[in-house]
């Protein structure tokens, strides 16, 4: 379906309609249910339709209104996947092709956003540095800092940025295993 094929006053109901089915599968992905492919696919499609509603303000606050949505739906299980839908957003706004204004106005609403980003990465790194590092942590760290990467790469966030807002969640450099590299 292109853009334009969809009037413009289905695209809020939609948008709510695709953060509705989030939000109702969103428990049973993070505990490890399948529906987590579907709610990966709801969320490049909430991202979608952000980067096409007619006024990039209609959803101004992408990230805000998916890890609260999230957190109401499976609390801290759900930190992962709000990492994950963090990850995802940049990744297709870089892809969408968008040129001039919207791209601008797309690109203000990423920047708004970074403190977002930056605070959820942070809270991430520091619940892995105090200890807490079973397998949802540690998952945790890891959607993380891919997050992280895709909105550098994205262009959506500076490296100045990220170092002056997570300055004071150091991530040590100690591997905990060995790497296991191939031997020549």
């Amino acid at each position: 379906m292109h853009r334009e094929s969809l009037p413009a006053d289905q695209h809020e109901p939609l948008l709510a309609s695709i953060l509705d089915w989030t939000g109702r599968l969103a428990a049973s992905a993070a505990g490890g249910g399948p529906d987590g492919i579907v709610v990966r696919k709801l969320f490049v499609a909430v991202a979608g339709l952000a980067i096409r509603l007619s006024s990039p303000d209609a959803f101004g606050q992408p990230l805000s209104t998916v890890f609260d949505l999230l957190a109401r739906a499976g609390g801290e299980a759900t930190r992962p996947l709000a990492l994950e839908f963090a990850k995802i957003l940049p990744e297709e706004v870089a892809r969408s092709g968008l040129l001039g204004p919207r791209k601008r106005a797309l690109a203000d609403v990423l920047r708004r956003e970074e403190p977002v980003v930056c605070a959820r990465v942070g809270e991430s790194v520091g619940r892995w540095q105090a200890g807490a590092r079973g397998d949802v942590q540690e998952a945790e760290l890891v959607e993380g800092l891919n997050c992280l990467e895709a909105w550098i790469a994205a262009g959506a966030l500076s490296a100045e940025f990220v170092s002056s807002h997570l300055s004071s969640t150091p991530v040590p450099l100690q591997p905990t295993d060995p790497p296991h590299l191939p031997l020549p």
